[in-house]
């Protein structure tokens, strides 16, 4: 639906997030904050055309990220501050906090066992190549002990597709790791034996690994 809405009235959208959806980014009302925020996740698609609106939706994000009590909230405002992540106006305003940028998608890991917040690790690793590679052997660390957690878990049928969904995303993450930093000999050695015991898992593992992509 949105994809369609988007192919007809793209100047429309961003005009309406502009006069519409910003300023609700800090309403006082938690479930206004987390409709703007899936607005802006809902077209994600949307190539913005006004700089600005990039900015205050990266600044308005990450502040609801790092301070919003309503779980919910953070979880649109992650998505919604992932996406501004390929616009260069919004890596300048995260470029100096991937630190805790990172802490905090791995704290709503946890807290909610959501893939795409998982998915969105990838982005923050690939765009921030040189900030993110001291943090790269704890993501890593934080990945293996998040995957052995989800393999001991046992789930009826509807839980395992989520289960397969959330292994699938580390597996991805992890491969854009490598893809980054694999010609680093330093960090590669480091985070080999993470990788190797999940590839050793998905290769003795019929359970979830034939479901995998």
């Amino acid at each position: 639906c949105s994809e369609t809405i988007l192919r007809y009235y793209k100047d429309k959208i961003e005009d309406f997030i502009k006069s519409f959806i910003l300023q609700e980014l800090d309403s006082p009302i938690p479930i206004i904050r987390e409709k703007a925020c899936s607005f802006i996740v809902e077209f994600r698609n949307l190539k913005y055309q006004n700089i600005d609106i990039v900015k205050t939706i990266t600044k308005q994000t990450c502040k609801i990220i790092s301070s919003d009590q309503f779980l919910p909230v953070k979880i649109y405002g992650a998505l919604a501050a992932a996406d501004m992540i390929m616009y260069e106006p919004a890596k300048e305003l995260l470029r100096g906090n991937i630190g805790n940028l990172l802490s905090i998608f791995l704290k709503l890991v946890e807290e909610t066992d959501i893939d795409e917040i998982i998915d969105s690790l990838q982005s923050i690793v690939k765009e921030f190549k040189d900030e993110s590679k001291v943090y790269i052997v704890q993501l890593c660390d934080y990945l293996s002990k998040y995957f052995d957690k989800l393999i001991e878990k046992e789930e009826d049928n509807e839980n395992q597709i989520e289960k397969e969904s959330l292994v699938q995303s580390i597996i991805n993450t992890l491969i854009e790791i490598i893809h980054t930093f694999g010609s680093n000999d330093e960090i590669f050695s480091q985070i080999l034996v993470y990788i190797d015991k999940i590839i050793s898992y998905c290769l003795s593992s019929n359970e979830i690994c034939d479901k995998l992509e």
